[in-house]
């Protein structure tokens, strides 16, 4: 439709002020209209400098494909640090799936000591082992295919060159920690990292990325984080810069 007719959603902002929340508009693929009359058909006296830090709340709108999805979220939670939201990090990574684990780290906070035991499943070719290794954290590598070349000369990974779910019945290792971000359909990746809870001392964490490559992800999500839950404590769920149709889950036993 037209940049009026979003209007209608200022209905449920009546009683916040205008100094209170902030709308940020993202188009993907061709609109008729830009971004910036989106933004000022919602809030026609807001600001257009960009160097404005939110306050309060955030309306976060995103057109694809003549659908609007959006959502409210706090500033605190909306903000990114880093300019244009790209995260930047000093550690070189081997590939791409190595600065989703570098991000999830800083985002979740999480921090790593030397001695720590870890199971990365599906971990080929090893950009997220490499990171644990640079952190002192012994790995339990699990995938069928080779690993790099530099790890698989450290002695402190095994590389256990099968499958996830045939790793399952062989292992018999209590762990501190447990990344999956294995290419698979959601469900079965949550069903496997369930399966694998009682491999994970209580108190321990794991990382693992969700795919949301089907025309429903909502309805995905909520049966996906159904089983997970039979089984851990969810921390958080984070769609972070470096994700690509997918989401971060932070999990807890």
């Amino acid at each position: 439709g037209k940049p009026s007719d979003f209007t209608r959603f200022r209905q449920h902002a009546h009683e916040i002020s205008q100094d209170d929340y902030i709308v940020q508009t993202r188009i993907a693929g061709d609109y008729t209209y830009s971004a910036t009359a989106v933004t000022q058909s919602i809030q026609p006296g807001q600001s257009l400098n960009t160097s404005r830090v939110p306050q309060g709340r955030v309306l976060s709108i995103l057109i694809a494909e003549q659908t609007a999805y959006m959502g409210i979220s706090w500033a605190a939670q909306n903000v990114s640090p880093f300019t244009g939201g790209e995260m930047t990090f000093d550690e070189p990574v081997p590939n791409r799936a190595g600065h989703k684990l570098l991000e999830a780290l800083a985002t979740f906070k999480i921090r790593l000591f030397p001695g720590l035991r870890a199971l990365d499943l599906g971990a080929a070719p090893g950009a997220w082992t490499e990171i644990l290794r640079r952190r002192g954290v012994w790995v339990t590598a699990v995938a069928p295919r080779e690993m790099y070349d530099w790890l698989q000369v450290d002695p402190f990974i095994q590389a256990v060159p099968v499958t996830a779910e045939e790793y399952l019945h062989q292992c018999d290792t209590t762990y501190d920690l447990l990344l999956n971000d294995m290419i698979v359909a959601a469900q079965d990746s949550a069903r496997l990292m369930t399966a694998y809870a009682p491999h994970l001392r209580p108190g321990g964490i794991a990382l693992m990325t969700l795919k949301l490559r089907m025309h429903d992800p909502r309805r995905l999500m909520d049966h996906t984080l159904r089983i997970l839950r039979k089984a851990y404590t969810i921390v958080a769920v984070r769609q972070l810069v470096s994700n690509r149709k997918e989401v971060t889950l932070y999990l807890r036993r």
